[in-house]
This record gives C-alpha cells, sequence and structure tokens, in this order.
C-alpha cells in the first residue's frame, strides 16, 4: 500500500517518526531470530519493510529538501542511524536463521535486494546531506570582525 506524500505537506516531528520506525525495525529483528510461523510472519513483514522504505525515503525527501531546518544535523545522525539499522535487519532477514527468513521465497528475497538499494542510496544522500549541511553551517559564521562592525 504506498504512502499518501499529501500527509507529507504537513510538519514532520522527525525524531518521533524514526522513534516508530527503530521499533518496527527491532521488531522484525526479533521475527528474523525467532521461530515464529512463516505462514503467519512471512508476508506481514515483507510488508512492513517495505512500508519502512517508502517511509524511510519520503522522510528523507523531507529531511534533504528543508534546510532551514533547526536542529538539521542532528535529525540527519539520527536518520544515518535508523537507516544502518535498517541494512543491518535487511541484511538479517535474508541470512536470518528464524523460520521466517528460511521460508523466504525468491519473490520476496528480490523485493529485499530492492530495499538493500534503496537503502544505499539513502545512506549516499544521507552523506552529501552531511557534506552540503557542514559546508553551509561555515558559510553562516560570522567573524569577529563582523560582529565588531555589527556592534559599533
Amino acid at each position: 500500500m504506498p504512502i499518501n506524500s499529501s500527509v507529507m505537506n504537513q510538519q514532520i516531528n522527525f525524531e518521533d517518526n524514526l522513534f516508530i520506525l527503530t521499533n518496527m525495525i527491532r521488531t522484525i529483528h526479533d521475527i528474523c531470530i525467532l521461530n515464529t510461523a512463516p505462514e503467519f510472519f512471512l508476508s506481514k513483514t515483507v510488508y512492513d519493510l517495505d512500508f519502512i522504505d517508502q517511509t524511510l525515503g519520503l522522510l528523507l525527501t523531507r529531511l534533504i529538501g528543508n534546510i532551514h531546518l533547526i536542529n538539521r544535523s542532528e535529525h540527519l545522525d539520527n536518520f544515518s542511524a535508523v537507516e544502518k539499522e535498517y541494512w543491518n535487519v535487511l541484511t538479517q532477514f535474508m541470512e536470518g536463521s528464524g523460520t521466517v527468513c528460511a521460508a523466504l521465497i525468491p519473490d520476496s528475497k528480490n523485493k529485499i535486494t530492492t530495499f538493500q538499494d534503496n537503502s544505499r542510496l539513502r545512506f549516499k544522500a544521507i552523506s552529501e546531506a552531511c557534506q552540503t549541511n557542514k559546508e553551509e553551517d561555515n558559510n553562516v559564521l560570522v567573524s569577529s570582525e563582523e560582529y565588531n562592525a555589527l556592534l559599533k
């Protein structure tokens, strides 16, 4: 089910969204190691991974597009940490020892590979945004001479 992008036009609380995604990722981590019934959990887990993938993509688009966001650097760092957890759970899902992971069919494996490709692209975008953010922060600095001129 695609995510409605019109909802994304509202102000986003990145911390809360990343918190929920992190909890979802941790649940999937547990599914990867437990012996749960694949007939109940496989399709739901792949669906959840798809939801997380789409949501991370939309959140990153909004985060990168908002260069004036307060604490943007912190949000980028937090986003990077969540993206790393997502990457790790994708890898674990492909290699996991749990019964759900063992039941992966080729179609599901292809989806997971696509999610990994998307994650790689987001890591690259995060890295570029962090670099741009640092450059912009350096350009915003006011020298002591400028402060003195302003205070006169």
